[in-house]
């Protein structure tokens, strides 16, 4: 649910590829003529394959022994779908591992520019790494799909040792590992990732059903995340961190997870974590478990408190509609403007792709709550004949729609972060709505009064002056 997320905007190809290198293109269907290749594996591996290149995969199944097990062999090259931003591209774009290997393996050194993005990778098992295996590598991995994945004994989704990789914009659900650690993510023996904008849901594993960090030196950083619905059947349900792995969990949303213990959270055996900025609530048995040591919480809503704490409140988080999974906040959430304001939100944006801050102060959790969707209200008014444009004929549907373009380029602008532009058109657009005869008004009706409060309370709340 986004508030004055007006309209989405498909990215064309061309905007999404980097201009570097040659592009090659994959297709399963061999009557493709404009396919370089029809299987992954021979795309990355061809010695014309070079740092820089592109190779871009049209939708389909992608199955069999070249398109599973894939090896980047120390390239820094793209792989992406036709559109990582298009969900239903990313949906259709698919690696199935068929159960007889993992979907990748990083292992010779990669580093952020070896990208993988837009895929989704399902039914990959293997030891380490059911979708995804990362050893002594960095790669980024962005816009994936990692769902019904099997670790046999760690990483259900991906397995990450002794590397720091990019994860971010991914969904992991319903990946397992039963027989040890980390559902939708392990990461092991010195492994640094930067963990952002992704969602954990329904993962399963011995401990650590959303991720588990383990050994000594591990430290994952783990920023704008939710963690739903996972269970682990001995500790951490959403996030387990054990042997002296540490985690840094910042604006991130735990809920409805469970395990014997540590239904949240838990800290195990010289495990630490640092918590910040998050929602703990619904979590069975227990949210963060007073007997775990270790834990530096603050600035969270923790259902039933959180003693050692600071600045920790405990109120119903007021969720939009939990029991259909949308945990997005209410506009009347005690967690709106309850962040640390000191904290560093630069660039930052929600689980929803939305600006960090809005308001006042930075939000509880993984959304940044945004005011009512104006040109949803603006639409409905016209449908219910309570706003209408100013004028004879043409000139008052041009005045109405003249007022919705201003306030939909605001939007666009405001996501780009250039908020003095942004302020700018929905200056503008109250002054068209204001009752004032200077400059005259574009729009009349019983739902004008209410439309102009809501640009303008928008408007202090991005503090245009």
């Amino acid at each position: 649910m986004k508030r004055f997320k007006i309209s989405s905007v498909l990215i064309c190809l061309l905007s999404v590829i980097p201009c570097m290198g040659a592009t090659i293109i994959v297709d399963a269907n061999t009557a493709n003529p404009l396919a370089n290749f029809n299987n992954i594996k021979d795309a990355i591996s061809s010695p014309a394959t070079t740092d820089g290149d592109i190779i871009v995969v049209n939708p389909g199944i992608y199955t069999g022994a070249d398109n599973r097990d894939l090896d980047f062999l120390g390239k820094a090259i793209t792989l992406m779908s036709t559109n990582p931003n298009d969900p239903d591209i990313v949906a259709t774009t698919i690696i199935d591992c068929e159960g007889l290997g993992s979907g990748f393996f990083f292992h010779n050194s990669e580093d952020a520019n070896s990208i993988v993005d837009g895929f989704h990778i399902t039914n990959g098992k293997g030891d380490s790494g059911g979708g995804m295996q990362i050893e002594n590598s960095s790669p980024t991995v962005r816009n994936c799909i990692f769902s019904g994945n099997i670790g046999n004994y760690v990483g259900g989704g991906i397995y990450c040792n002794q590397s720091s990789p990019t994860v971010k914009n991914c969904i992991f659900s319903e990946n397992s590992c039963t027989l040890a650690d980390g559902g939708g993510m392990a990461n092991f023996f010195g492994a640094s990732p930067n963990v952002s904008n992704c969602i954990f849901i329904n993962n399963l594993a011995r401990s650590g059903g959303g991720m588990c960090n383990r050994k000594s030196s591990t430290n994952s950083n783990v920023t704008n995340c939710a963690f739903i619905g996972n269970s682990a059947t001995q500790f951490g349900g959403g996030i387990l961190n054990s042997e002296g792995a540490n985690s840094n969990v910042t604006n991130c949303t735990i809920v409805a997870n469970s395990a014997g213990s540590g239904g949240g959270v838990y800290n195990y055996y010289y495990g630490t974590s640092t918590i910040v900025n998050c929602i703990i609530w619904d979590n069975n048995p227990d949210e963060i478990p007073s007997y775990a040591p270790n834990f530096t919480v603050s600035y969270c809503d923790v259902k039933g408190g959180y003693q050692g704490g600071t600045n920790i409140i405990n109120l119903d988080p007021l969720f939009v509609d939990p029991n259909s999974g949308d945990y997005h906040l209410l506009p009347d959430s005690p967690c709106i403007d309850m962040g640390d304001p000191c904290g560093v939100y630069t660039g930052q944006t929600d689980i929803d792709g939305e600006p960090r801050v809005f308001g006042n102060y930075v939000d509880m959790g993984s959304d940044e709550a945004w005011p009512v969707d104006i040109l949803t209200f603006i639409d409905e008014a016209v449908s219910e004949q309570t706003l209408w444009g100013i004028g004879p004929g043409k000139s008052a549907k041009g005045r109405l729609g003249a007022l919705r373009n201003m306030v939909e380029t605001a939007d666009n602008l405001i996501e780009d972060e250039l908020f003095e532009e942004g302020c700018q058109q929905l200056r503008d657009a109250y002054r068209r709505t204001d009752s004032e005869p200077v400059p005259p008004d574009f729009v009349s009706g019983p739902a004008a009064p209410e439309l102009a409060g809501m640009i303008e309370n928008l408007m202090l709340d991005l503090g245009c002056e």
